[in-house]
């Protein structure tokens, strides 16, 4: 009880009554309209700040993603912070089977503070690009291919039980509303079927008087055909039908194809701005890192990272993959073999992501290498 409430004398988390007083701090994030959808409750949030009455500080959580303004050197706002993370965020994120995170933050002190504000984390840094609808594209009716039709997303496409990948489009419906009803209520979308199947959706998120945010997928089948750039069109048809005119998309930098379909759709990158990322298991974070090492050609790096993972808990068998091919890249065979036994044991069979790797040549031609590979099955390789 005396740790809690050290805690809350250092981070206060506001009534939602009181969410419209930290809309100033949040100006320069503006173009995120997940936080003016948090702020009028139209989504659900939770905001901390450092102080009820006058905050300076504010961290707002929707959903996986956390956006942080205001005054970066509070010293008590950020350890409480750290804090909040660490007794609260994390535990229960990792008790609702949540996986990985994203931190955005208004640009200019806020870097210096982030072994404070996410202990245990050393996340990784990287850029997003916001972009915004400007004229739709012409002819985008006659975009789609053969054989593909269009439905909007209501009740009675989710009541066919049928449909292959119905399941992926509910989770869609969810991942930024509270409920499939919710999402019906206040947002709207269109998917792309071959046959009974789903294979691309686009929905609306965050849906606000005159704006809205484009969520997209495509099953990685279906991928490169136009599919991806007809439906964005289609919701944006949609969405000024409804009166909606400023439209946003956001994509991670080096997310090429989601930033191509994005301009082919009539849109226009606006700015980029930072994000943090990490993981909210421990080992998970410390192999993606060694994944990000494993990339860069950082393989002593990598083997480090990927040592640590393998040393802090119950690992899954991607990491001891992983791990096999710094090993590899070191020029330790046996370990990198050893390595790869584990992988399969922990139920890394994919013969293709194994036979496929580069980073693995070095083992081939072995009579283990052999064996490992009886072991797999074949299975599509996943994109570079």
């Amino acid at each position: 009880q005396r740790q809690h409430l050290a805690m809350t004398r250092r981070v206060t988390q506001l009534h939602s009554s009181d969410y419209a007083g930290v809309r100033p701090l949040f100006e320069p994030l503006e173009f995120h309209l997940a936080i003016s959808s948090g702020i009028a409750r139209d989504t659900p949030a939770s905001i901390y700040v450092d102080n009820r009455d006058h905050p300076r500080a504010v961290l707002m959580q929707t959903g996986h993603r956390f956006y942080l303004a205001g005054n970066p050197d509070i010293e008590e706002f950020n350890t409480g912070v750290g804090r909040l993370f660490a007794e609260s965020i994390y535990p229960r994120a990792l008790a609702a089977g949540r996986s990985m995170f994203v931190l955005y933050h208004v640009t200019g002190g806020w870097e210096e503070q982030i072994d404070t504000l996410l202990p245990d984390k050393q996340p990784l840094r990287d850029r997003c690009e916001y972009y915004e609808f400007r004229a739709l594209r012409e002819g985008w009716q006659d975009m789609i291919p053969d054989g593909f039709g269009m439905r909007s997303v209501n009740r009675a496409l989710l009541r066919q039980t049928q449909l292959r990948n119905l399941a992926a489009l509910t989770e869609e419906l969810c991942s930024e509303r509270p409920s499939v009803s919710a999402f019906l209520a206040r947002s709207f979308g269109v998917c792309i079927l071959r046959e009974d199947e789903i294979v691309a959706c686009c929905l609306s998120e965050y849906n606000r008087p005159g704006r809205c945010e484009v969520g997209i997928a495509t099953v990685k089948a279906y991928q490169r055909r136009g599919l991806a750039t007809f439906a964005a069109s289609a919701l944006v048809d949609r969405a000024l039908t409804r009166g909606i005119t400023r439209i946003g998309w956001h994509c991670w930098a080096d997310n090429r194809p989601s930033g191509a379909t994005a301009r082919k759709a009539g849109f226009d990158r606006l700015c980029d701005y930072p994000a943090f990322y990490a993981w909210f298991d421990v080992t998970a974070n410390l192999a993606v890192h060694g994944n990000v090492a494993l990339r860069s050609g950082c393989y002593e790096d990598a083997d480090g990272w990927f040592g640590r993972a393998l040393a802090s808990g119950d690992a899954a068998g991607w990491v001891y993959f992983g791990a096999a091919c710094a090993a590899a890249q070191l020029g330790q065979e046996d370990r990198a073999l050893d390595y790869l036994a584990r992988a399969i044991e922990r139920g890394f069979t994919n013969r293709n992501a194994i036979a496929q790797s580069q980073h693995l040549d070095s083992l081939h031609g072995t009579e283990r290498w052999a064996q490992i590979i009886r072991a797999t099955v074949c299975v599509d390789a996943e994109p570079a």
